[in-house]
């Protein structure tokens, strides 16, 4: 998706690099999504392989960490040396902001919206929020990113967020620091945030 976004802003500016275009380019979320879809699957086909090729096993289950050299996967026990935890992440619905996946988004929801909206408030600037962020901005969309912590991408040291800040600022973001979000009422196919 950011690549998608990075050669969009080529095309834009491309007069600048001394390549004329005719018309004005646009983005085709549709096909930006469709692409980053394919890409990933493909990645993802690549990892598998390496795995494979290397004689890692991979377990399809549930697992249960059930002590320090063991795992319960659906009920077979595994036991290693070393186990490494690498769960993922998963959106995290909260209750003034229940998530109905129109307009209120999970971020995995906002990974694949086909249109672009007029306008979009993230809350929370950790890393996918930022992303997120960054993407939409960089393709027109009018972004307000609100962050409960007094700086945005609060996990990051202080140097790192004040370069990102400078470059959401030259991205027209909008950033609301040490603000908390107390509900979200969707009318007229609007979010009104509060």
């Amino acid at each position: 998706l950011l690549k998608s976004a990075k050669v969009y802003s080529y095309c834009r500016n491309a007069a600048h690099y001394g390549v004329e275009l005719e018309g004005e380019p646009k983005p085709d979320l549709a096909k930006i999504v469709a692409r980053s879809r394919t890409v990933a699957e493909n990645m993802n086909k690549g990892v598998q392989m390496l795995l494979k090729r290397n004689n890692v096993d991979v377990l399809q289950g549930f697992g249960r960490l059930v002590s320090a050299s063991t795992v319960d996967v659906d009920g077979t026990l595994y036991e290693a040396d070393h186990i490494i935890l690498a769960t993922g992440a998963r959106p995290r619905e909260m209750g003034f902001m229940p998530i109905d996946h129109r307009y209120v988004l999970s971020s995995k929801d906002a990974l694949a919206l086909e249109t672009l909206p007029a306008t979009m408030i993230v809350v929370g600037s950790g890393a996918i929020g930022s992303e997120l962020a960054f993407f939409y901005a960089s393709l027109g969309v009018k972004v307000t990113i609100v962050e409960y912590m007094p700086q945005i991408m609060p996990l990051e040291d202080e140097e790192v967020a004040k370069t990102i800040e400078r470059v959401f600022r030259r991205q027209r973001i909008a950033m609301m620091t040490s603000t908390t979000v107390k509900g979200v009422a969707v009318e007229e196919g609007r979010c009104h945030v509060t």
